[in-house]
Order: C-alpha cells, then sequence, then structure tokens
C-alpha cells in the first residue's frame, strides 16, 4: 500500500515468495518421518508421535479412496519431526479430544526438517497433470505450539476441514526468499477451507494469521473459499487478515472475532465477496506494530478489509479501531484491467457501536466503485468516530469532496487517492429505517456521501440523531429523502422532501442495550417522535420487520428507525406457580412474559402447567442455527399428563408474528415435526416420553422447550 493508494490484494508476484515447486518442498524434507523397520503394521491408531508419523507415512502410500487416523494419547513433536503426507487419499485425522504440541522454538533454515502437524505435499511421482486434491479433514484435536510453518500447511486443491478443533499459539517464521516454505497463515491452503465448531488463538503468521489461502500459484482451477461457522477467533496477529486471509469468497457464520490484530484487515482481509451472519466483531485493529510516523494511508479495516461484494447481517461490531475505516473498509482491489467488478455493499439488522478511526469513517468505509450499489437497512450506528475532517486529513488530495468522511459510514469515491477504474456507471445508495445517533468527528457526524450527478441516494425512515459537526454532508449526488427524523435537518435538506421531521425535537432514545433479536439497538421512549410517524397503506410497512425480527407494524403506524416498539403491556416475572387443572375438555393455561410481550400457553390434555422459564435472547448458550433470528428468545415448561405415554394438544399465542417453530433440547436444534406456524399462532403435539418431550421418559410430565423464531432474511 502507497501513501494515496488503498488496495486489499496484494501484488501476485508474491506468489513466488509464498511457495516454492513441490520438489524443492520435498528436498527440504528428505529426512524420512519414519523408516520403514521402525514402524509397526500401520492400524490407523495413533499414541506416540513416531506412529502418528508412521500412520501418515502408509497412509500415503495406500490405494483406499479415504483413510483415518485415531489418535489414542497426547503427542509431542520434536525439532526432527514432521507430518508428511504426499497420499492421494482423503485423509482423516481424528484427534479424540487430545492435544499434539510442537517445540515452541523456531527449526533452523538448514533443519532437514519443518516442525508442523500436516504438511500436505504432493510426492515428486505424482503427475503435475492430475489435479492434487485429497480432502484433508481434522477433527477433535488441540494443535499447538509450532512456530516454524505454523501447523498445517497443504498444498491439496481438495477442501480442508477443522472441526471441533483448537488451534493455539502457534507461528509462522520469517524466512529468507530462498527458504523452501514461506507459509502465510499458521493454516495455510491451496484448496477451500472449512473451519467449524472451533477456536483459533494466539496464533500468529503473515496473511491470516490463523486461516489463510491466498493464491500460492498452483494453478488452482479457481480461487477457493474459506467457510466458517460457530467458531471464535482471539488474539491471533498477521500483517493482512489478523484472523483469515484469502483471495476467494468468505463466509461467516455465527462466529466471533475479538483482539485480533493486523495491518490492514485487523480480522479479516477478504480480496473477493464476504458474507457475515450472526456474528460478532469486537476489539480488533489494524495498528499491528504501528509506528506514529506512517501515513494512516498504509493501515486499513480494523474488523475487516474487503474488495468484492458484501453482505452482513444480524451481526455486531464494537470497539474495532483503524486509521481508516474503524470497523469495515471497502476498496477495489483489482484495476481497469481486471474483469471482476463488485456490484452490491448491504448491511442489514446489525450495530456497530464505539469503533474508531483517524480518516474516512469510524464505523464502515465505503470507497465507491462504479456501478457499486450501498444498501443499509434496519442497523444501528451509535458511538462511532473519526478524526479528521477533509481540511484536517493528510490523504485527500485538492480534488476531495467536502464530504468526504463521518463519524458512522462515509461512501467516497475512491479515484480522490489516485487509481481505480475510470467509469460512467451510476451508483445507488440506499439507507432505510437505520438509527444513527451520538456519532462524532469527521464532515458530518453520521453519514457522507460524495459522487457525481449521475448516482443517486434515498434516505427513507432513518433516524438521525446528534453529530457535533451535522449530521450529514452531501456532494454531487442526488439525494431524496422521506419519512426522516433529523434533528439538525443536514440530512434533509432543511426537512424538506415528504414527511420529514425533527425540527426542535427529541428523539428520546434509550441507551444501547438488549432489547431483543440478536443485535443491541436503542429503544425509543413511549413518547419518542419517531414512534408512529410514518403512515401505512393496507397495514404495511415498506420493510416488513424491524432489526431485531419485531414484524413492523406494530401500532397505528409504522415507527422511524431500526426498532419498531412492540405494542404490549408490560413484561412481568415468569409464572412459576403451577396452574390447577381445569375442568372438563378446558385446557389449562398460563403466560410466558419476554421482554416483547406475553406468550399464552393453551394444553388441551394436560392438568397442570408449571416451571416456566424465559431465557432472552442475550443469555442463550447454544447458538442457533445460522440464519435464525429468535425475537422472543427461548422458553421452557412443564405439562404435566393424568398418565405416562398419555398426549396433549399445545397452541401458542404470540405478542409478535414468526415463521418458524424450533426447539432446543441438550444444545442440539430441531424444529417441531407438524407445528402449525400462522402469523402470531403456533400450534402443535406431543406425547409423554417421545419426540420433543425433553426428558425422554414416558413419566407423565412433558418437558416442553420452545424457541419461536424467524429466518434473518424474512420479509413478511
Amino acid at each position: 500500500m502507497s501513501t494515496h493508494t488503498i488496495r486489499a490484494r496484494l501484488p501476485r508476484s508474491r506468489a513466488a515468495l509464498v511457495v516454492t515447486t513441490s520438489a524443492l518442498i520435498a528436498t527440504a524434507l528428505v529426512a524420512a518421518p519414519a523408516s520403514s523397520n521402525a514402524c509397526a503394521p500401520a492400524d490407523a491408531s495413533a499414541g506416540t508421535t513416531q506412529d502418528f508419523l508412521c500412520e501418515l507415512d502408509a497412509a500415503s502410500n495406500s490405494s483406499a479412496a479415504s483413510v483415518a487416523i485415531e489418535l489414542t494419547d497426547d503427542l509431542n513433536f520434536g525439532s526432527s519431526d514432521s507430518g508428511l503426507y504426499n497420499g492421494t487419499a482423503d485423509l482423516i485425522i481424528n484427534g479424540n479430544g487430545h492435544f499434539v504440541t510442537g517445540t515452541g522454538e523456531v527449526t533452523p533454515e538448514d533443519a532437514p526438517n519443518t516442525n508442523a502437524l500436516l504438511l500436505v505435499i504432493p510426492s515428486e511421482e505424482h503427475d503435475p497433470s492430475t489435479p492434487f486434491a485429497p480432502r484433508i479433514t481434522i477433527e477433535n484435536i488441540t494443535v499447538e505450539d509450532f512456530v516454524t510453518v505454523g501447523a498445517v500447511y497443504s498444498q491439496s486443491l481438495g477442501v480442508l476441514e477443522l472441526s471441533d478443533t483448537t488451534i493455539t499459539n502457534n507461528a509462522v517464521a520469517e524466512f529468507s526468499p530462498g527458504a523452501a516454505i514461506f507459509t502465510a497463515g499458521v493454516v495455510s491452503a491451496a484448496g477451500p477451507i472449512e473451519a467449524s465448531d472451533s477456536e483459533f488463538s494466539g496464533n500468529a503468521g503473515f496473511f491470516g494469521g490463523a486461516l489463510s489461502n491466498i493464491d500460492l500459484g498452483l494453478a488452482a482451477s479457481q480461487v477457493p473459499s474459506i467457510d466458517i461457522a460457530r467458531s471464535t477467533f482471539t488474539g491471533n496477529s498477521a500483517r493482512a487478515g489478523g484472523a483469515v486471509t484469502s483471495d476467494g469468497d468468505i463466509t461467516v457464520t455465527a462466529s466471533t472475532f475479538d483482539s485480533n490484530s493486523a495491518r490492514i484487515g485487523g480480522a479479516i482481509a477478504s480480496a473477493l465477496s464476504l458474507e457475515a451472519d450472526t456474528s460478532r466483531f469486537v476489539d480488533n485493529d489494524a495498528y499491528l506494530d504501528f509506528d506514529e510516523s506512517e501515513s494512516v494511508g498504509s493501515r486499513a479495516g480494523g474488523a475487516m478489509i474487503v474488495s468484492g461484494d458484501v453482505s452482513i447481517q444480524t451481526s455486531t461490531f464494537e470497539r474495532n479501531a483503524a486509521p481508516l475505516g474503524g470497523a469495515i473498509i471497502f476498496t477495489s482491489a483489482n484495476g481497469p484491467e481486471d474483469d471482476y467488478a463488485p456490484s452490491s455493499f448491504a448491511i442489514s439488522s446489525s450495530t456497530f457501536a464505539s469503533n474508531t478511526a483517524t480518516d474516512i469513517a469510524g464505523a464502515v468505509a465505503v470507497m465507491k466503485m462504479p456501478g457499486l450499489d450501498m444498501t443499509v437497512l434496519n442497523s444501528t450506528f451509535t458511538g462511532n468516530s473519526v478524526g479528521n475532517a477533509f481540511g484536517d486529513s493528510d490523504l485527500a488530495g485538492e480534488a476531495a469532496p467536502a464530504a468526504y468522511s463521518a463519524g458512522a459510514v462515509a461512501y467516497v469515491p475512491l479515484d480522490i487517492f489516485g487509481g481505480g477504474p475510470e467509469s460512467d456507471a451510476p451508483s445507488q445508495t440506499t439507507l432505510a429505517f437505520n438509527t444513527f445517533a451520538g456519532n462524532t468527528g469527521g464532515d458530518a457526524g453520521n453519514f457522507a456521501i460524495s459522487g457525481d450527478e449521475a448516482d443517486t441516494a434515498d434516505l427513507g425512515g432513518n433516524a438521525f440523531v446528534g453529530g457535533d459537526v451535522g449530521s450529514c454532508a452531501f456532494e454531487g449526488v442526488d439525494v431524496a429523502t422521506a419519512d426522516n427524523f433529523d434533528d439538525d435537518g443536514s440530512c434533509t435538506d432543511g426537512w424538506a422532501g415528504e414527511n420529514n421531521i425533527g425540527e426542535g425535537l427529541d428523539a428520546l432514545l434509550g441507551a444501547l442495550s438488549d432489547d431483543g433479536g440478536s443485535t443491541m439497538t436503542l429503544l425509543p421512549g413511549t413518547d419518542s417522535p419517531p414512534l408512529d410517524a410514518i403512515a401505512f397503506t393496507d397495514g404495511e410497512c415498506l420493510v416488513d420487520t424491524d432489526q431485531r425480527g419485531i414484524v413492523r407494524p406494530q401500532g397505528d403506524a409504522c415507527d422511524i428507525g431500526a426498532v419498531e416498539v412492540a405494542v404490549t403491556s408490560d413484561p412481568l416475572e415468569p409464572d412459576t406457580d403451577p396452574v390447577e387443572p381445569a375442568d372438563g375438555d378446558d385446557p389449562v393455561a398460563s403466560t410466558i412474559n419476554t421482554a416483547s410481550g406475553s406468550i399464552t400457553i393453551l394444553a388441551y390434555g394436560a392438568t397442570a402447567i408449571s416451571n416456566v422459564v424465559w431465557t432472552p435472547t442475550s443469555d442463550i448458550t447454544s447458538t442457533p442455527p445460522a440464519g435464525l433470528v429468535l425475537p422472543l428468545g427461548i422458553a421452557a415448561f412443564d405439562l404435566a399428563v393424568p398418565h405416562a405415554g398419555d398426549s396433549v394438544r399445545i397452541e401458542l399465542t404470540l405478542p409478535l408474528a414468526v415463521t418458524q417453530f424450533w426447539k432446543v433440547q441438550n444444545g442440539t436444534w430441531s424444529q417441531v415435526a407438524g407445528a402449525t406456524v400462522s402469523g402470531t399462532s403456533i400450534s402443535y403435539e406431543l406425547t409423554d416420553g417421545a419426540t420433543g418431550d425433553e426428558d425422554g421418559s414416558a413419566n407423565a410430565v412433558i418437558v416442553d422447550p420452545i424457541a419461536p423464531a424467524i429466518s434473518s432474511g424474512f420479509t413478511g
């Protein structure tokens, strides 16, 4: 990166520094992992390091389609131990909960081995015209203290899968350019990486502290992807992508990135597209080894830097920091000669809080590409800040616009920094039903946009509150506004446009808190002007749910901002007293009181309801399936029935509409078979001791955990 050009992708010529040919690598591993006379016959199990190396050697020569190795004890690798696999069979390593530990010392450059858990490299005899693509699976294992070439290095074009695995305190040493292996992250692959239910902590690499599949120059048929689910990345570091770097697409689901650090992309650096759903990015930064004398132009993206299409939903970005783009920066890595052109940058149902930057944007900085459309929907931005306005910037030249930086979100042309493709393709920006409050600094506290006359922006249903230098700044863009709350008039041209309000008014927003759903929000107070401020037609709002998944509208009209306040009575403490049986065929009844209103239970065939417990979304310890939103949290209750094995019919009436009905039993999520879900009503049947009864016993008591839900993409 230069002072004036922001680029995410490293030069393609770096492939020469990343890896040499397989022959050179094989030469560096001339010391065989185990001689044939030192190995017992292979039995697919390993209780010592020697056993493991022998099993890998046998697997490398196997003609089977798949081979597996089961660890039966912890392993401690010596300085001359390295797990080489060059077979073509799919390989499965099951750690069975055991630890594999490296030396914790860097192997000398001229050493015969590289001290890694696993090196997947084709043999010298491999036909280069045939893809080397075994699938590698590593599961239920802890890998630590491999600090030379990291823990796992794979040249296979097949999938590298990590499941229920911990990768901790590994590192990549800085070899000279003549070294045989120059790995990127502590887990590096030429093919796709799939990581699930795993932990990555305290690792240090070059490109991706934990996971990396940058283009290794191995003639892959396509750029590989990285898919991450239900995993945590804590305290990892790298030059680019403190936790993860990929030249391909990255997908993140139900995962957490905490306290990772890099020069660009504190947690993630993606050269193509990125999708994040139901995930958290907290305390990441782009200040790794920062020198105050550096230009801030060489540091960007406190949580992530992305160069392709972006989709962020139901996620949280909090206290991330960078010189440019405190949480996210989008900037093209492709010059005008490249065919790839991103077209969409989208954020929905997400919260950005207390992110900071020196320049462009405290939370989200989008460097405008021709034809790139930006959509921000049902999201909350609060407490974000940026240091420089245009006049103070050391980046922007004379061509920079006055609407250049913002405390929360800035959308500015890439070419003001030099470079970027030339095109007349217009861009469309849409901000709808968001809440911006208390963001500071820059040319505008909340939102800044600049572009050409052909570029358009639609702002509707947003709450713009605070901003020490004014909420919004626009330049060169055709902006249309309607139905916004704008407390200083800067976002609506002095409250011009249809139904823009806020002049002389206080929005009366609450503090950032758990108000239901998967993310924190700013709940409007009872007398807040944004409540019921937008008239609807035929009972519909322009968007059908709010940030938390609450159905819009809830009152006589639609609310401005990210939150639609539920119309309900004040919640009470959960009812834990048993309900006495009713006479005849009448059901027994009870109530579950949630933060969003009461759920009524009617149980036909039961004699009593007891032990009613409600758990808010923020306290749920078992991660729900990807894309699932629980606007009412989860609950549970016991149903007494006359005889063991009896069946009951349950009817639930909810304070808001849902589309799905789930149970979570002993940490396992499942949809309720046969349930009828219709808006605010759910009916289903249960049998004592059968599926759905959490205690699993026919004992005249049915334990019924419930989870009414909607999908994160639900539009009514």
